[in-house]
């Protein structure tokens, strides 16, 4: 009998545990969806528009991207600003007067009322003999019109930049004697104010300590790790995030110090892979992705990575501020849709436009 009994109850917590598995089943799968509207086709687009760099927003939900496909260029590559009536504005980066061999941009920063964009040039006023290329920062405004130039100097070599309201540039290079992230405040001028430490949040200095088993982000070439990060605007201090990695903290920094520093906590086998800017005080919105094995072609002599490939996932993560705890994933419902930045509950995005060939931007809110 007690046998009988004892296999009773045994039955009883099987089906019990077999119901809660499938309601926390149901749950994890159930996560809130998006609700389209007002798409609206980008314009002065030639077919099949690629966007090739990262997405950044201003505060009036402008998105602002680097994309080969501008049929107002000769060679269609184009920094532009996509609004939301599906207008343009192009930020002619390749055309600085006074500057040759202009590069590609190394990082863009969207704040302020500004466009910021780092390359390396060489200027026109050197003799021949004596022209090298040094880093320049070249400042727009929003409609598209060059109204500052910034030189830095040759011992500089950045890789990233952002820019505090104060118009202060706050610059990350690698500091290869010390195995870490050099970081260099200058002023609008790029004049040398001082630098700053990240000491235990250094993303060098934390992937070199971090097991190879963990996204191989152990193996990242320090300049790949620092070129994928990036800056984006908070209130009048800057936060610094990884991108493309797991395990490394999301920084905030004023112009003297760290303030806050978080690791997010993600999925298993997952990376960060874009950063939505929000003016959500409480969580951070991102989107996640796995990465594709390596090609022994991205990497170089000593078996450093040279470069990512990602899968996006095709949802939303809200994360804690204060924790980096996963407090939800929203559903955003496909493949070949960009999140780009969300205000007051409604995000914005470039879609592929159904598979049509051109690009359209669309505003989504949670059913």
């Amino acid at each position: 009998m007690r046998r009988l009994q004892d296999l009773v109850l045994i039955c009883l917590l099987a089906v019990a545990c077999s119901q809660a598995q499938d309601t926390a089943a149901g749950k994890a799968s159930a996560a809130p969806k998006l609700e389209f509207s007002n798409p609206r086709a980008v314009e002065d687009l030639g077919v099949a528009p690629m966007i090739v760099g990262r997405l950044d927003c201003s505060d009036d939900g402008s998105i602002y991207t680097l994309i080969n496909g501008y049929a107002l260029n000769r060679d269609r590559l184009a920094l532009l600003a996509i609004h939301a009536d599906g207008t343009v504005t192009s930020f002619p980066w390749r055309s600085a007067p006074g500057f040759a061999d202009i590069s590609m941009p190394k990082s863009i920063f969207v704040g302020n009322g500004r466009v910021y964009v780092l390359v390396n040039a060489e200027s026109k006023s050197a003799k021949q003999a004596q022209r090298s290329s040094s880093p320049l920062i070249l400042a727009f405004d929003k409609e598209g019109f060059l109204v500052a130039t910034v030189v830095l100097g040759h011992d500089l070599n950045p890789l990233v930049l952002g820019v505090f309201p104060s118009g202060n540039i706050l610059l990350v290079s690698e500091d290869r004697l010390n195995h870490g992230m050099a970081l260099n405040l200058v002023g609008a001028d790029g004049t040398p104010i001082r630098e700053l430490r990240l000491n235990a949040s250094d993303f060098v200095m934390r992937a070199a300590q971090m097991p190879a088993a963990v996204r191989g982000t152990s193996n990242y070439s320090p300049t790949l790790l620092i070129s994928m990060s990036k800056f984006f605007p908070s209130g009048d201090h800057l936060l610094l995030v990884p991108l493309e990695t797991s395990g490394l903290p999301i920084v905030e920094l004023s112009e003297r110090e760290v303030l806050h520093s978080v690791i997010p906590h993600l999925p298993d086998n997952m990376v960060l892979e874009a950063f939505l800017p929000s003016n959500d005080a409480l969580s951070w919105k991102v989107r996640l992705a796995t990465i594709l094995e390596n090609d022994k072609e991205m990497m170089d002599s000593q078996g450093k990575v040279l470069g990512v490939a990602t899968r996006p996932s095709t949802r939303i993560a809200e994360l804690s501020r204060t924790d980096g705890r996963l407090l939800q994933e929203i559903d955003i419902g496909g493949d070949g849709i960009q999140p780009a930045c969300e205000t007051n509950g409604t995000f914005r995005f470039l879609t592929s436009g159904a598979g049509q060939g051109y690009l359209q931007v669309v505003t989504a809110q949670v059913r």
